[in-house]
């Protein structure tokens, strides 16, 4: 079971703050402007993090601060500081999502 720590909100770049937005933008498959649970599995499994569906479902409960049920952009920045290792492996994923 993933646990994500909790992050102190850090101050993003223009660049790393388009890369998460589009990153977001790849997975919101129904252009909700939220992320539900398969829509975060799905952006886990290309994070590297093969996890089940529940344990995705378990990630999604820790970060949904307003009880949604699904993740605005600003829980799933924390996610991807938290899971791309302080926004270091950003790049890469983008980049493999453009592909």
């Amino acid at each position: 079971y993933l646990v994500l720590e909790a992050v102190r909100p850090m101050p993003l770049s223009r660049e790393q703050e388009a890369a998460i937005r589009d990153v977001f933008r790849t997975f919101d498959k129904d252009r909700s402007g939220t992320m539900d649970a398969k829509e975060v599995s799905r952006a886990l499994e290309a994070m590297g993090l093969d996890l089940s569906r529940q344990e995705a479902k378990g990630v999604l409960m820790q970060l949904d601060k307003d009880g949604s049920g699904a993740l605005s952009f600003s829980e799933f920045r924390t996610l991807m500081h938290s899971a791309c290792g302080g926004l270091r492996g950003l790049p890469s994923l983008r980049k493999n999502l453009q592909r």
